[in-house]
């Protein structure tokens, strides 16, 4: 297999991770999963010395003084970011594609005498650490170049008309950690991998764990090692056991979830959110389109109340690996609504943004669209008195209250029609 043009292979290095834990993180980040006697396999790209990262661009500190930017901005009055002026002249032009950025760069390279700059290796929490290898130099600006070739269209299509949005120049390309879970998924786990490796964002790192099939997976997976960060079969605990596993693993500075069986929407997904959306946001979602059955658009912006009812779909979910370490893992009771447990946890203190945009192709055959998860429905009122506090809790228990009594309503008016009923037929 030529895996030159893969979204999980074009950047990799032998550079190993910076393994930071933090003092209150809730778990320790593995680059592999523990020895486990049960483990039937395991591989991928880590164990092979390949390893990812994010990306920072940094201006040389001798080159773009804070001299030569503040009488540019104080010529053309403007009241830009700090990011604006990191610019190489492969972002100045690849990005803005704006008259502010040209004459930007052509006021400070003739103040300066050098704008030059490399991107650097970052940690987990994006912090620039050493430069980046030379060859993984020029990957990046080639493919910040193949942005300006297309940049026509690639305005045209953007999922963030803000205009600040678009005239933002490239000077990070976070890495985004892809876990999905699987067991006995052979009919469907194939096409999953598909749509994350054809991605067009050069920057992906992908987690495969699989529960320990026994269908003919595991030659699916071996199939595509080499587009595999790292995966291993072993028995689990069901699916939120797997993800967890899978958090663990996380080097991203985000995360997304797609299990066996979903599809990601497009190719071009990934480039289209993580380009175009501020870093600044914790969590960022939008749309999945769901089949088989129903074949609807699911679900539209969330206010707090609407999560309460009724969960966002977290194939629809870019999440910043920094959620886990500070809310910790899925809670394995809640099954299958880990997930919807999790989101109330951290919604109402984070930094949230939507997108209109179809994100996924989620099959709504898989357990959690078919199976009703009691424990959780039992522990709701407590899961939002914790976490979004008394006004959504009182809330809460008035919408219970006139569910139950429209349901007794609805029994009693069934009642008598088929008292009605059985009277006429009797006579």
């Amino acid at each position: 297999m030529n895996t030159n043009n893969f979204s999980t292979t074009i950047l990799f290095s032998h550079d190993k991770p910076v393994i930071a834990n933090g003092q209150f993180d809730k778990f320790e980040t593995l680059l592999f999963l523990p020895p486990n006697q049960d483990r039937i396999a395991e591989g991928g790209l880590r164990k092979k010395g390949n390893f990812k990262h994010s990306y920072k661009y940094i201006v040389n500190n001798d080159c773009l003084s804070a001299s030569c930017n503040s009488s540019f901005e104080a010529s053309e009055g403007k009241n830009k970011s700090t990011a604006g002026v990191l610019y190489s002249s492969v972002t100045a032009t690849a990005y803005d594609n704006t008259d502010y950025a040209e004459s930007k760069k052509n006021k400070i390279d003739s103040d300066c005498k050098t704008v030059t700059g490399k991107w650097y290796i970052c940690d987990p929490a994006g912090n620039p650490i050493k430069p980046a290898p030379v060859e993984i130099q020029e990957k990046i600006e080639g493919y910040i170049k193949s942005l300006q070739d297309n940049i026509n269209c690639y305005v045209e299509e953007s999922i963030d008309k803000n205009e600040d949005a678009l005239q933002r120049p490239i000077t990070f390309l976070p890495l985004i950690t892809v876990i999905t879970v699987v067991f006995n998924g052979v009919k469907t786990l194939e096409e999953t991998i598909k749509s994350v490796v054809n991605q067009t964002y050069p920057n992906v790192e992908y987690l495969i764990i699989d529960g320990g099939s026994t269908d003919g997976t595991l030659d699916i997976i071996k199939k595509y090692e080499d587009v595999i960060d790292y995966w291993v079969s072993e028995p689990d605990n069901g699916i939120y056991d797997a993800m967890n596993k899978g958090i663990i693993l996380i080097f991203g500075t985000w995360v997304y979830f797609l299990n066996s069986g979903d599809l990601i929407f497009n190719s071009n997904v990934f480039k289209d959110i993580l380009i175009n959306i501020s870093n600044d946001f914790d969590f960022i979602y939008g749309n999945v389109f769901i089949k088989p059955i129903h074949n609807k658009i699911y679900d539209g912006l969330f206010s707090t109340y609407k999560l309460i009812t009724k969960n966002i779909n977290h194939q629809a979910i870019f999440y910043k690996k920094k959620l886990f370490t500070q809310y910790g893992f899925y809670n394995t009771k809640y099954y299958p609504s880990a997930d919807h447990e999790f989101n109330l946890k951290i919604f109402k203190n984070s930094k949230k943004k939507y997108i209109d945009h179809v994100i996924a192709i989620y099959n709504e055959q898989g357990y959690s669209s078919i199976n009703i998860d009691y424990k959780f429905l039992n522990d709701l009122g407590f899961i939002v008195k914790t976490n979004l506090g008394l006004k959504f809790f009182i809330l809460f228990k008035m919408r219970r209250f006139l569910v139950k009594l429209l349901t007794l309503l609805r029994i009693n008016i069934l009642i008598k029609k088929f008292i009605q009923f059985y009277r006429s037929y009797i006579k």
